[in-house]
């Protein structure tokens, strides 16, 4: 076989793989990952996003994408509320709160003081 053709069944070979590996959705390492409506990713540098709104009724998810266990507590540093408090959520993992009525419900990391609000209409 000659050198052309050689390159030629690579490229078809190699782009029929990434058909298929493309066809393997979230699995797929190269796709970005892409955060939910209703997801609150915690990150190094705070919440993601800061606020969110919502309908009432929605459960709400915080996933930890940090290398450090955080805690989500309603309120602010200093002014707790005591309407929710998450358990501690290690790294990868994660922890939810269903929004049963409208308003605003101020939150925070008791570990590190990082802030955000979720507004439920």
């Amino acid at each position: 076989m000659q050198r052309g053709q050689t390159l030629r069944k690579w490229f078809w070979i190699t782009a029929a793989g990434a058909v298929l590996f493309a066809a393997c959705g979230k699995d797929n390492p190269f796709l970005p990952e892409v955060r939910q409506d209703n997801e609150v990713w915690i990150q190094s540098d705070g919440f993601n996003p800061k606020t969110l709104k919502v309908s009432a009724g929605t459960t709400v998810e915080w996933i930890n994408k940090d290398s450090e266990v955080h805690l989500v507590d309603s309120g602010t540093p200093g002014n707790p509320t005591l309407l929710f408090t998450s358990t501690n959520i290690k790294p990868g993992s994660s922890w939810s709160h269903t929004f049963t009525k409208a308003g605003t419900y101020d939150y925070y990391c008791r570990i590190h003081g990082r802030t955000g609000t979720i507004l439920v209409e």
